[in-house]
């Protein structure tokens, strides 16, 4: 078996809270539900992590080391969940096209300012080139002509200038 990140969670808040009852409330769960969890984890471990008191809990030297090292792992878990929730959709490299000379000094005027106004975080890479040269490999696609990498700092000039040309 492997210790589950729920696990860690109920562990680290019987260890937070000292109790069972309050531990289950933090975590919207039943007490019996994370009892069992508990001691699903202390058989995974082959160790007590809690002793067991009338008025509460207390960890055991085991369960010391055992919180000690459940926290950071489960910071980091949550660490790439918000990561991971944060880039959802989003792609992980920069956006390219690529327009014809014809039109880009057009099109870039109208389009470039709305792209980094309404998707801040991406990057966009733009490039000039013939349609034939575009359409030969889209998917090895090396700009022939200027290319020019825009971004949040002076993407807006570089794309003035290529208006401009």
């Amino acid at each position: 078996m492997t210790i589950t990140l729920r696990q860690m969670r109920y562990a680290l808040a019987v260890a937070r809270t000292g109790h069972f009852g309050q531990a289950a409330d933090e975590c919207a769960v039943s007490q019996p539900a994370l009892s069992q969890q508990i001691l699903a984890l202390e058989t995974i471990c082959g160790s007590a992590i809690f002793d067991r008191l009338k008025t509460g809990v207390r960890l055991t030297p085991f369960g010391r080391d055992f919180v000690e090292l459940a926290r950071p792992a489960l910071a980091a878990s949550e660490a790439l969940d918000n990561f991971a929730i944060r880039n959802a959709g989003k792609p992980n490299r920069p956006i390219r096209f690529g327009l014809i000379p014809t039109v880009a000094p057009y099109l870039l005027p109208e389009i470039f300012p709305a792209l980094t106004q309404h998707l801040p975080a991406l990057k966009f890479t733009i490039s000039e080139s013939r349609t034939e040269a575009m359409l030969e490999e889209p998917r090895r696609w090396e700009p022939r002509h200027r290319s020019y990498r825009l971004g949040a700092t002076g993407g807006w000039a570089k794309a003035r200038a290529i208006a401009a040309l």
